[in-house]
């Protein structure tokens, strides 16, 4: 199992049925989420829109969930091992 730091969530092929915009998003939230992995939707909703995009929080938790960060998400109060 890799660190945070270390997860590779570059885009290499793009998913069927994804537009540019969706696909340049998920890239930058891969690219914010190896750097602090502690942000949840609500901080990259807020980073995300300080950087000029037009976003809700539904659509990020969206795009999180495509791009498979829910096994990366701790869960306050459960071990890694009971997961």
């Amino acid at each position: 199992m890799r660190p945070f730091g270390s997860v590779p969530f570059i885009l290499l092929l793009p998913a069927e049925g994804e537009n540019e915009e969706n696909l340049m998003l998920m890239r930058r939230i891969g690219e914010q989420y190896t750097k602090v992995p502690f942000y949840r939707v609500r901080r990259l909703t807020a980073w995300l829109r300080v950087q000029g995009y037009i976003v809700n929080p539904k659509r990020v938790r969206v795009l999180m969930r495509r791009m498979d960060f829910r096994l990366f998400i701790p869960i306050r109060g459960v071990s890694p091992y009971m997961v």
